[in-house]
């Protein structure tokens, strides 16, 4: 049988598959009307054995915690360290292939201008040697800084990428220049690399790209992944229905079909029933370390098989940990009987070969967010027509709570559980429209114009039998009588 690549080449295919992307059903599966552009980066077949090496010697200098000198950073994860490889092949094909101005070294491009700032102020003996240092240092950071802005005026402009992408770009670029700097930069006197120029340059280009993500539009129409969050709760029921063992007309299900079903409800509902974390949370959930069963008193937790589930977080088991430290979560008890279930039975149907909850059909565990994501994106594309990601689910939430006139403390805690500042929670996650944000306020001042009293939600207050009863006390005894007596005439007295 010939294989779809080949069959790829045959004339009839090929004009289905071009006649396949100009109808609109297969439009509307996408999220974007940006058309797919060809990889330029260096190909794995191009990679030059002087590639490699850096590549190796980078990657090894970043996963490699506390092991080189002047290291300061912490170890990157695995799948950081694969998009950092894909980024540096990408520079490099645009260096040795768009670039206007060619690259010195073409067996391996030239990404920056290192410049040995301690070496130099080390050997400087005069004060007019020391201030030249400073003035050959800030030229190898703008010298750096120009390849640089031609590579984001190039990705901009042929590419049309996004803001977020240009920032990641920058992130990349600070890595490649602690890499090449570590033995340049005092630990003793300046902390995270801020004595090497170029780093800083690169610093304040990348916080200035961070700025403008949530100012531009993107190349995305965020309408095609995005439910109301009642719309998302009535999806995570109907994935719920669909665990059944049996079809309508009475004939049972593979044990297959059944244990996607299961883990695919399962997913959504830890977005639906706990404060929507980011996915990597549950993508690497583990028995045992991060998924524990017992009791947790006083902030000491015990095991036991009767107890209840937890959601058990170290600092470095998610992005922000270093901000949040340990945390704690107890697992609904609406999600107990479909969890323990999932783990006795449905799991090993896939035969997993791994210690994670959660697995892909072929044994093996998610690899990333997008293998992970794509589960939940599927089942809302054939369920409501929406290419909802678990990481839009937060901004779903919160933009729901927020038209819905949730307190301060309410937000303030969810911000907390949902392990980002409430500065992020207001800048980035709040997708409400200006109109909607100045909603409240419009309202505020037409009451004081017409002489109204401040309702709750302008005031702040929270709605609660204490605050009810001291708002009842400022009555007169006139209006207190009122108050009884229609609570005696509906029987509430």
């Amino acid at each position: 049988m010939q294989s779809i690549q080949a069959l790829q080449h045959v004339p009839l295919i090929q004009k289905l598959m071009e006649l396949r992307h100009e109808l609109d059903f297969h439009q509307a599966k996408r999220v974007t009307q940006r058309r797919r552009q060809p990889n330029y980066g260096v190909m794995p077949g191009q990679v030059t054995p002087e590639m490699q090496t850096f590549i190796d010697e980078f990657l090894a200098f970043h996963r490699a915690e506390g092991k080189w000198a002047g290291q300061q950073l912490k170890a990157i994860r695995p799948s950081t360290a694969n998009l950092w490889r894909q980024a540096l092949l990408r520079m490099w094909g645009y260096r040795l292939k768009h670039d206007p101005v060619p690259p010195q070294n073409e067996a391996c491009p030239e990404l920056l201008t290192v410049f040995p700032v301690k070496t130099k102020y080390r050997q400087a003996k005069t004060y007019a040697e020391l201030k030249l240092v400073e003035v050959d240092a800030r030229e190898a950071a703008d010298e750096t800084m120009e390849w640089v802005y031609r590579y984001i005026g190039w990705l901009r402009q042929e590419r049309q990428v996004s803001r977020t992408v240009e920032a990641n770009v920058y992130c990349v670029l600070i890595a490649v220049a602690k890499f090449l700097h570590h033995g340049e930069t005092d630990s003793l006197k300046a902390r995270d690399y801020q004595d090497i120029p170029v780093i800083q340059a690169l610093r304040a280009a990348c916080k200035k790209g961070t700025r403008s993500v949530v100012k531009t539009a993107g190349s995305i129409d965020e309408s095609k992944k995005w439910l109301e969050w009642p719309e998302f709760l009535q999806l995570v029921q109907q994935l719920k229905q669909e665990c059944q063992t049996h079809y309508r007309h009475g004939s049972r299900r593979s044990d297959s079909s059944i244990a996607a079903s299961v883990q695919r409800y399962l997913i959504a509902a830890f977005f639906a029933y706990l404060a929507p974390d980011r996915q990597r949370t549950y993508r690497e959930l583990e028995v045992g370390r991060t998924l524990c069963k017992g009791h947790l008193k006083q902030g000491q937790f015990t095991p036991d098989e009767q107890g209840t589930w937890w959601l058990h977080l170290e600092p470095d088991d998610y992005k922000t940990g270093e901000t949040y430290g340990t945390q704690w979560q107890e697992v609904p008890a609406e999600l107990v009987p479909h969890l323990e279930d999932w783990l006795n039975r449905w799991r090993d149907v896939f035969k997993p070969q791994h210690k994670l909850v959660f697995t892909q059909k072929n044994g093996k565990p998610y690899p990333n967010s997008g293998s992970f994501g794509s589960v939940l994106q599927q089942a809302a594309r054939r369920l409501t027509g929406k290419a909802v990601t678990p990481h839009m689910l937060r901004h779903m939430l919160i933009t729901h709570l927020k038209l819905n006139g949730a307190s301060d403390a309410v937000m303030g805690s969810l911000a907390e559980a949902m392990h980002h500042s409430e500065e992020m929670q207001r800048r980035v996650y709040d997708r409400r429209c200006p109109q909607q944000r100045t909603q409240l306020a419009q309202k505020v001042v037409l009451d004081l114009a017409q002489g109204k009293p401040l309702s709750r939600s302008a005031t702040g207050r929270p709605v609660t039998v204490e605050a009810l009863w001291e708002d009842f006390k400022q009555l007169s005894p006139e209006e207190q009588r009122q108050i009884r007596e229609l609570l005696l005439s509906q029987g509430s007295v």
